[in-house]
């Protein structure tokens, strides 16, 4: 006879709960000599146990993701340091089991399986993008805004001569912080019809739109993350006003 224990030991042992143990027995999965005694004081001898589990339990109910926490294997055996000539040693210690093995893949599966089912929801919400569309869309961005800045310097050429206008009508000159001030109110403007022509640009489009090659961009190495909710506004970063002296 081997170890023997109570039931709640047992089912701690097996990593599952005393009721599922109650319940191998109720099903005859544990019975005869795995049980010691009777009634309410019955106690489980578990080398017998764990046999008569490895062979009762079928092996869709041991590789589940419910049974996947079950352990139905020996307790590993001691770890032996054998001490070899010089300043090296080596551990050596119980190879796992192939039960082991297979329910480490069950669980890999079943995360991969469950990653795939989010990933295919978040796409279908209209939440992923295919990433050389987002690289296309961010090269068009950035040469609007640099035509848009470009067509604004002859309104900044005009700002800093409005500025000079005025300086020469107080009696003063031209100072560098009159530049800065009629440039930052310069491209302050320029900034807000950037923003109000992107906002407008992003609310025309659609919600989602069917790949034009049909592909399912949950399965593919160029989806990437989510779609901003809105379109950036350019003109929400304050810029700091110089008041001309």
């Amino acid at each position: 006879m081997g170890e023997v224990v109570t039931k709640g030991d047992f089912a701690r042992l097996l990593n599952v709960s005393a009721g599922r143990v109650s319940q191998y027995i109720s099903e005859g999965k544990i019975f005869g000599p795995a049980i010691v005694g009777e009634g309410m004081r019955a106690r489980i001898d578990v080398d017998v146990a764990r046999e008569q589990l490895r062979s009762g339990l079928d092996t869709t109910q041991r590789f589940s993701l419910n049974g996947l926490s079950t352990r139905l294997d020996d307790a590993p055996a001691p770890v032996v340091a054998t001490i070899s000539t010089g300043s090296s040693s080596s551990v050596s210690s119980r190879a796992d089991s192939l039960e082991e093995q297979i329910k480490r893949e069950k669980l890999a599966q079943a995360r991969m399986q469950t990653e795939r089912q989010a990933e295919e929801r978040a796409a279908s919400a209209g939440r992923y993008v295919l990433a050389s569309a987002m690289r296309e869309e961010a090269v068009k961005v950035a040469a609007r805004m640099l035509t848009l800045f470009e067509g604004a310097i002859s309104d900044m050429a005009g700002e800093v001569t409005a500025a000079a206008g005025a300086a020469a009508n107080e009696g003063r000159t031209l100072t560098n912080r009159d530049i800065t001030f009629a440039l930052k109110g310069s491209l302050r403007k320029v900034r807000e019809r950037a923003a109000r022509e992107i906002r407008d640009q992003a609310l025309a489009l659609p919600e989602t739109v069917l790949d034009s090659g049909g592909i399912d961009v949950s399965d593919t190495d160029d989806a990437v993350g989510m779609v901003p909710e809105r379109a950036p506004d350019l003109a929400e970063d304050e810029i700091d006003e110089v008041e001309p002296a």
